[in-house]
């Protein structure tokens, strides 16, 4: 499981309390949080909280139950990996294997490594001696059958793990 860092770990905490459509004030995720307001208006100008947060003025409401929300996902908005998915690219939705690695959201191949960067790093899976080699975890030895591989067959592997989002 990624590791939050900084004033992002109390809000994640506090936001998997949470049940779908339930509203969240500002500035409780404020006082969480102790961000100015500036900051929270430019994360959710850019987005980062698209996923599991809707904005109505001054109050949020929760898209799912904070429960289904992934410390993956959430550390996806927390290190800005942006969404830049390319016009016509198609969605894809992970196997529920792959889900535990990139969340249970649709992904274009084009952001696929992206989201498993992000989990590959906060986990510290990379080998020292070579870059290119990821030492697997449980997840990732029951996706890849391996306890090493290669970063470029890591992805090759892991997108057969996607499926159509119709």
């Amino acid at each position: 499981m990624p590791t939050l860092r900084g004033k992002w770990r109390p809000l994640f905490e506090w936001l998997r309390q949470k049940k779908r459509d339930q509203v969240v004030n500002a500035q409780e995720m404020l006082r969480i949080t102790g961000w100015d307001p500036k900051t929270l208006t430019t994360y959710v100008n850019k987005g980062f909280f698209r996923h599991f947060l809707r904005q109505n003025g001054e109050r949020y409401t929760m898209l799912k139950n904070g429960s289904e929300l992934s410390q993956a996902e959430f550390a996806e908005a927390g290190t800005q990996v942006k969404d830049d998915q390319p016009t016509g690219a198609s969605r894809m939705k992970p196997c529920p294997a792959l889900a535990k690695v990139i969340g249970p959201q649709p992904v274009s191949r084009v952001d696929l490594p992206k989201r498993v960067w992000v989990y590959l790093r906060s986990k510290g899976l990379q080998t020292a001696q070579a870059s290119t080699t990821i030492q697997c975890d449980e997840v990732l030895r029951a996706l890849c059958g391996k306890g090493t591989i290669s970063t470029f067959e890591l992805m090759k592997v892991l997108s057969e793990h996607l499926v159509a989002a119709n």
